[in-house]
């Protein structure tokens, strides 16, 4: 029996749909490489709460598309100073205001975003990019003063732009359970708990006006029923769509 007809027969055996959607999506693949020229990075942001599975379907996505020879360049939050110095210090995490972060974030991501854009790449994918910023903006900003900091942030912002922004979209207490039910630690988490995913989600829906003006399109999931290889289905025919037109 050959690989192929192994992989087919046996290993999903009880999964013939799932196979089914990855074969038809290697063989979309394969066409549009062959018919395929980028000329500049694909630039494509995922936002979403935590545990919304960003972080998966961007692992599992560059690497489909870099089994097919695309260069793919991935930027997540590491790549942002601020953020590696309190991920990795608890206690100065739990310190740390929230708004005053965000600002700073958004200095770096700025730089690391017109960096990115002139990379010799086929596809850059940002885990949280400059679009997300909006959101967290809304979600820290006392209600007075939200208006001023959007408005002043898309300002700076400039034309600046993602050419695809993909928004996972995941209740509260979902979001809560995958987060609780894949850790050890029962202790509080700064952004990870209800209220802050809460408003999170509302600003979400609240900055489209600016997400419309930063993104050349927007694709929109719900992620709470869906596995993460559907889900990272669903994206991968969407850039393959897009992609090189």
């Amino acid at each position: 029996m050959s690989e192929s007809n192994f992989i087919k027969d046996i290993v999903f055996k009880e999964n013939s749909e799932l196979y089914n959607q990855l074969f038809k999506l290697n063989k979309k693949i394969k066409r549009k490489k062959k018919s395929t020229s980028i000329s500049k990075p694909f630039i494509i942001e995922f936002m979403g709460p935590a545990r919304s599975g960003k972080t998966s379907c961007i692992t599992m996505v560059a690497d489909f598309f870099r089994k097919y020879n695309y260069s793919v360049e991935v930027v997540d939050e590491e790549h942002v100073d601020i953020t590696k110095i309190i991920n990795n210090d608890y206690t100065k995490k739990k310190e740390t205001n929230s708004l005053d972060y965000t600002k700073l974030v958004i200095e770096e991501k700025k730089a690391i975003f017109d960096y990115a854009s002139k990379l010799n790449v086929d596809i850059i994918i940002f885990d949280r990019g400059i679009n997300d910023e909006f959101n967290w903006l809304k979600a820290f900003s006392d209600s007075n003063m939200t208006d001023k900091y959007l408005e002043d942030y898309t300002s700076v912002l400039a034309d600046r732009k993602v050419d695809l922004l993909i928004i996972q979209k995941c209740n509260v207490l979902t979001c809560l359970k995958r987060k609780h039910f894949n850790t050890l630690s029962l202790l509080p988490n700064k952004w990870t708990n209800y209220e802050t995913l809460n408003n999170y989600n509302q600003a979400i829906t609240q900055n489209n006006i600016f997400f419309k003006k930063h993104s050349n399109l927007i694709y929109t999931l719900n992620t709470e029923k869906t596995s993460i290889v559907n889900t990272s289905i669903k994206i991968a025919n969407k850039i393959l769509d897009i992609i090189g037109n």
